[in-house]
C-alpha cells in the first residue's frame, strides 16, 4: 500500500542570521525610559540578556520577516483612555499601512521567492481576523489569547524584563499546539520595542506591536514547508514618573496580547485573502 503524501507548501528562502539583542541596543533603549549611565553599564546589560534569553522557551517554528511599522502608533500618556486607545491601535495592522522590515528573522524571502507577505499581513489585521473568525468556516484556524497584564511597582529594568517575557508568553499562549516559537525569532521581534524617550511626558508610554511572518517544517532541497501563517504580538508599556530619580521603584504596567494563524494548505490562506477583500471596506 502506498503511503499518502504529505502536503506542503511551495515557498523559497534564504537561511539569515536574527537580530540580536546588543548591548549598545539595550543601553540605547533604557535610555530612553529614563535610566542612567551608571545603571547600563556593559556588565548589567549582559546580566539582563542572558536572564530573559534563559527564560525564552525553545519553539520549532520560524520565522521569515519580521514587520514593524514605518509610522509608530502616538498617544499621550496623559489620555485618560489610553488602553482603549492601544486596543484601537491594535486594529491598524491593515494591507494600507507601511511596513519596515529591517529586523532579520531566521530565514529571508529569495529574490524570487515572494513569500505571501501581502495575504498574511491582510488576514492577520485585528479587524479582519474578526471577521474571519467570526464566519466559523473550519478552515479558518486562527487563535487569540488572552491579555497578559501586570501592574506593579518595580525597577524599570524589570519592567522592560515583563514585556520581553510576557510578549514571549503571550506567543507561546497561542502557539503551543504548534511547537512554539522559536526564541531566537523572539529574540529578534522585541530587539527594539522599546520606543522613543517622551520628552514633554511626565510617564513613559509605548504602544507598538509586532507582525511575525511564520514558517514551520521549511526543506530548503524542495523549497517547501508543511505550514505558513503569522503572528501579531501587541502591547502597552507604562512608567509612572519615569525620569524621577529618587525612586526605584516605580507604578508600571504592561499589557500584551498575540492572535495567529498557521495554514498547512495555501488555497485556504487565498481563499481568506479574497474573502477580505470582497467583504470588508477598510
Amino acid at each position: 500500500m502506498s503511503s499518502i503524501p504529505v502536503r506542503t507548501i511551495e515557498i523559497d528562502l534564504k537561511d539569515a542570521t536574527p537580530t540580536e539583542i546588543t548591548t549598545e541596543m539595550l543601553r540605547s533603549q533604557l535610555h530612553n525610559v529614563g535610566l542612567t549611565c551608571d545603571l547600563t553599564s556593559d556588565e548589567k546589560l549582559e546580566k539582563f540578556t542572558l536572564e530573559v534569553r534563559d527564560e525564552l522557551k525553545k519553539g520549532n517554528i520560524k520565522a521569515y520577516s519580521i514587520l514593524e511599522r514605518k509610522t509608530p502608533i502616538t498617544i499621550t500618556s496623559s489620555h485618560h483612555d489610553y488602553v482603549l486607545a492601544m486596543k484601537c491601535g491594535l486594529a491598524r495592522t491593515s494591507i494600507h499601512d507601511e511596513w519596515s522590515d529591517s529586523i532579520t528573522a531566521n530565514y529571508v524571502p529569495s529574490d524570487t521567492g515572494g513569500g505571501y507577505q501581502v495575504e498574511l499581513s491582510t488576514v492577520i489585521n485585528n479587524k479582519h481576523f474578526t471577521v474571519l473568525q467570526a464566519r466559523k468556516f473550519p478552515t479558518f484556524v486562527g487563535l487569540r489569547g488572552e491579555p497578559i497584564k501586570s501592574t506593579k511597582k518595580k525597577s524599570t529594568p524589570d519592567a522592560v524584563k515583563t514585556l520581553f517575557l510576557d510578549s514571549a508568553g503571550a506567543a507561546a499562549e497561542v502557539l503551543v499546539a504548534s511547537g512554539g516559537i522559536d526564541r531566537e525569532a523572539l529574540e529578534a521581534a522585541m530587539s527594539n520595542a522599546i520606543g522613543p524617550e517622551r520628552e514633554k511626558e511626565e510617564d513613559y508610554l509605548n504602544i507598538d506591536d509586532r507582525v511575525i511572518l511564520l514558517i514551520k517544517g521549511y526543506d530548503p532541497v524542495t523549497k517547501s514547508c508543511e505550514a505558513i501563517g503569522a503572528i501579531n504580538i501587541a502591547w502597552d508599556l507604562k512608567i509612572k514618573q519615569y525620569k524621577e530619580k529618587k525612586t526605584e521603584y516605580k507604578d508600571c504596567s504592561t499589557t500584551v496580547v498575540a492572535r495567529t494563524v498557521l495554514y498547512s494548505c495555501i488555497q485556504n490562506l487565498f481563499d481568506d485573502y479574497v474573502y477580505v477583500g470582497d467583504h470588508i471596506n477598510d
